[in-house]
C-alpha cells in the first residue's frame, strides 16, 4: 500500500512541476510578445543604404513609445513601412510638410526645404514615385543616406505618412 501512495505522490508532483513549468513558459512568452509589440523592436540593417550612420549588419534597438510626431523633424532617422512595400525601412526624414518637390528641365527631381528661413535645395535624381508640389500635411519624404547604394526610399516608394512611422533608433547593439 505504501508503494501505491508513493507512486501517486510522485505522479502528482511531476504533474505539478509540468504545470508550473508550462505556466512559466506561457507567462514569459506573453511578456516577450507584449514587449516586442508595444515597447521596443530590434531591427537588423540589411543594406548599406544608411551608411555611414548605420552600416550593413548593424543591429538597432528601437523604442516604440518614443515616436512623438510633434518632435520628429527633418534629419531624424525613423523606422517605417512604405504602404505597399514589403518590410520596414530605416530611413532619414529629408522633407517635411510644406517643403517643395520640383522637377528640373532634365526630369531630375529636387526638394526645396526651408531651414530656419534659409531655402536649401537637394538633388534627388530620378524619382518615379514622386509628384511635384508641396509635401502635404502628415506626409514625409524619407531618403537613404547613401543615395547611390539603394533606391528603396521615397524616390521609388513615394511619400510616407506619419501613421506608417513605427519607431526611432535609440541604441545600436552591433557594432559596438
Amino acid at each position: 500500500m505504501a508503494k501505491r501512495t508513493n507512486n501517486r505522490n510522485d505522479k502528482e508532483m511531476r504533474a505539478q512541476s509540468r504545470n508550473t513549468f508550462l505556466a512559466f513558459v506561457i507567462i514569459f512568452g506573453l511578456m516577450a510578445l507584449f514587449t516586442r509589440y508595444f515597447i521596443f523592436e530590434i531591427h537588423y540593417v540589411s543594406t548599406s543604404a544608411m551608411a555611414p550612420a548605420y552600416e550593413k549588419g548593424s543591429i538597432v534597438v528601437m523604442l516604440k513609445h518614443d515616436v512623438d510626431m510633434d518632435k520628429i523633424s527633418r534629419g531624424d532617422v525613423v523606422l517605417s513601412y512604405f504602404g505597399s512595400a514589403e518590410g520596414k525601412y530605416l530611413r532619414r526624414i529629408s522633407g517635411v510638410p510644406g517643403d517643395l518637390i520640383d522637377v528640373r528641365e532634365d526630369g531630375k527631381y529636387l526638394v526645396y526645404t526651408d531651414d530656419q528661413g534659409i531655402m536649401r535645395q537637394k538633388a534627388l535624381g530620378d524619382a518615379p514615385a514622386l509628384v511635384y508640389g508641396e509635401i502635404p500635411e502628415g506626409a514625409y519624404l524619407l531618403l537613404s543616406d547613401n543615395l547611390e547604394a539603394n533606391a528603396d526610399d521615397s524616390r521609388t516608394l513615394g511619400l510616407i505618412y506619419q501613421t506608417d512611422i513605427s519607431a526611432r533608433p535609440d541604441i545600436t547593439l552591433w557594432p559596438l
